[in-house]
């Protein structure tokens, strides 16, 4: 179960993350638009997010040392910083900042097929413990953001903004929802 010191920790982590990315995008339009600017300032703030990731009780450290290569949260929370992020630039301005929201999300959407798929390396014991109601709406929140995000990719390449949108949206209350019901499964 994640404490609520954990919790406390993992907002103020969030809250760093916006308000860095918020005086990003500041800077970013007093230079003048300078895009390296911008992905150098992103790369920066995912720098600070991996090691506040490490910081939070060293969990990181001790991630394997159980018989599984899902890694659960620590992906999870990855994506979903990816995707706000990229979300919030594509609100923010879209004709100027539609490329960097395809590359966030679809970092996001590839980082959580890869959670999916380690899925397989978990052994039996961990399978029989997390079969409970809980751990299927939070598998089938994942699977809906999934395959909605996948959608919005096929919707948002045809020029179908609209779609791809309401496609978006799906995704990511879907998969902000998996991410917090699986903040109530033990750690594994």
């Amino acid at each position: 179960m994640v404490s609520a010191l954990t919790i406390i920790e993992l907002s103020l982590i969030v809250g760093i993350i916006i308000a860095l990315t918020w005086m990003l995008l500041l800077i970013h339009y007093r230079t003048n638009n300078k895009k390296d600017l911008l992905i150098f300032g992103l790369i920066f703030i995912f720098a600070i997010l991996l090691i506040a990731l490490m910081w939070i009780n060293g969990f990181i450290f001790h991630v394997f040392d159980v018989h599984s290569l899902h890694l659960g949260w620590i992906l999870g929370f990855i994506a979903l910083i990816l995707l706000t992020i990229g979300t919030i630039l594509v609100l923010w301005d879209e004709p100027k900042f539609v490329l960097y929201h395809g590359l966030t999300a679809g970092s996001a959407w590839i980082l959580t097929l890869l959670n999916i798929i380690a899925l397989i390396t978990l052994s039996d014991q961990y399978q029989i413990e997390f079969s409970g109601t809980l751990h299927f709406v939070h598998i089938v929140c994942g699977g809906i953001g999934l395959f909605s995000g996948f959608a919005s990719l096929l919707f948002g390449i045809s020029g179908q903004r609209r779609l791809a949108k309401l496609t978006g949206v799906i995704t990511f209350v879907s998969w902000w929802t998996a991410f917090l019901l699986g903040q109530f499964f033990p750690i594994i």
